[in-house]
């Protein structure tokens, strides 16, 4: 079974550090055997498309998976596995799509703003050119609207701050619980809620425009 597999810099997992044998002169790498699969304990973790957001590293891998295969409702997780090749395009596109992720998260504060009758300070937000200015109208509006509107708009200055400093993947997530707050009207992060579910197949569709996966 084919799946994706994200990586830190040439192929060392993110979590435990392993390296993992990479392809040569087009042929698969080694492979690389767990005596038993576990979600989450043991065994060679990787993703399918749609679970993509939920992993984003440095490397982007093609790997193939081999014996019983245990699916979850975030990941993959086999006995066995090898990288097969890398996947163009990444991490090349990976600022493109948090930025995405980010105007999203903008856009939706924006229009919480305007639904709580606070045109100025969505005039502000709208038209924000920095982080500091996010950070500024966050503190002001967290005097004035409801928790849940300025807890938005510190969202929208959480994804400006990560795209700042390179956490592109946290911005993603920050964009998803933004959508989660908003479809369940409550501050209370809830990965189970149609906002979370949907925006994260949103971002998983646009990484497979961006990168073809198919």
């Amino acid at each position: 079974m084919l799946a994706y597999k994200f990586t830190g810099p040439e192929g060392q997992s993110a979590f435990t550090g392993f390296r993992w044998p990479l392809p040569r002169a087009g042929d698969p790498g080694d492979w690389v055997r767990a005596q038993t699969a576990e979600v989450c304990v043991a065994g060679i973790h990787a993703c399918r498309v749609e679970q993509l957001p939920h992993w984003l590293g440095r490397e982007l891998w093609v790997i193939e998976l081999a014996g019983e295969v245990i699916a979850s409702s975030h990941k993959l997780v086999a006995p066995a596995g090898r990288l097969i090749s890398r996947v163009p395009g990444w991490p090349s596109a990976e600022r493109a799509f948090a930025q995405d992720c980010a105007a999203r998260t903008l856009d939706l504060a924006v229009s919480a703003l305007r639904d709580a009758g606070l045109d100025d300070h969505a005039e502000a937000a709208a038209s924000a050119t920095r982080t500091a200015d996010l950070v500024a109208l966050a503190r002001a509006v967290a005097g004035e609207a409801s928790p849940l509107v300025a807890t938005l708009v510190g969202y929208a200055a959480d994804c400006s701050w990560d795209l700042d400093n390179g956490y592109f993947a946290m911005c993603a997530y920050v964009a998803a619980t933004a959508f989660d707050n908003h479809s369940t009207a409550s501050v209370v992060q809830d990965m189970t809620s149609e906002g979370w579910i949907r925006e994260r197949a949103r971002q998983a569709r646009r990484l497979a425009a961006a990168l073809d996966l198919g």
